[in-house]
């Protein structure tokens, strides 16, 4: 019964996808990421929390002596450690996906709205041609402009922000990167110190 409820509302979401234009349907992704995300933020900290108490608890066994009870405990430890660096590389996945979404979204505003322009310029243009054949001539160029800056947002937002190659990083984002490496170390190794 699960599945087929399941199965039905999953076929209602992609029929609801297909009727969306392009700027609901990024606004959609962003939202159900963000839900998503945040499922797994709360999985996280659920799972941080347990790994808390069974390092308390395996600290508590060496304390007394209880070596077979302290390995047990850091066995499970090593164990979660493994779930939470998967999950905390898939939120950042997505967390970058995110990003990713959001950068097109801002620029498809930027090209819907750059589309709305060009017709009002060539209004004006057509209107100044006989009375002011240079204002025109200006128009004209500013035109060539706004279509010149739409095309490279467009090629940008599929070329640049393609989610199939989502690891190729400059220079600086690698700089960047390594900064964050250092820290995330720095961060683990105070929230999860070596027994």
């Amino acid at each position: 019964m699960l599945t087929s409820i399941g199965s039905e509302s999953l076929d209602e979401i992609r029929k609801a996808l297909k009727t969306m234009n392009l700027g609901k349907k990024i606004v959609y992704s962003i939202y159900k990421l963000n839900s998503e995300i945040s499922r797994i933020d709360r999985f996280l900290h659920g799972l941080k929390n347990r790994e808390k108490e069974l390092y308390n608890a395996a600290v508590e066994a060496k304390m007394r002596g209880d070596e077979i009870r302290a390995s047990i405990y850091a066995s499970e430890i090593a164990e979660l450690r493994k779930i939470i660096r998967i999950l905390e590389m898939s939120k950042l996945s997505l967390e970058r996906t995110l990003l990713k979404l959001r950068t097109i979204h801002q620029l498809g505003d930027v090209v819907e709205a750059a589309k709305q322009i060009e017709p009002m310029i060539c209004d004006v243009k057509k209107s100044l041609g006989k009375v002011m054949p240079e204002i025109s001539w200006e128009l004209d160029g500013i035109r060539e402009s706004l279509l010149a800056a739409v095309s490279e947002i467009a090629s940008y937002s599929i070329e640049e922000s393609s989610i199939e190659t989502p690891y190729t990083t400059s220079s600086e984002a690698r700089s960047v990167l390594e900064e964050a490496k250092k820290e995330a170390e720095k961060r683990v190794k105070k929230k999860f110190p070596k027994p």
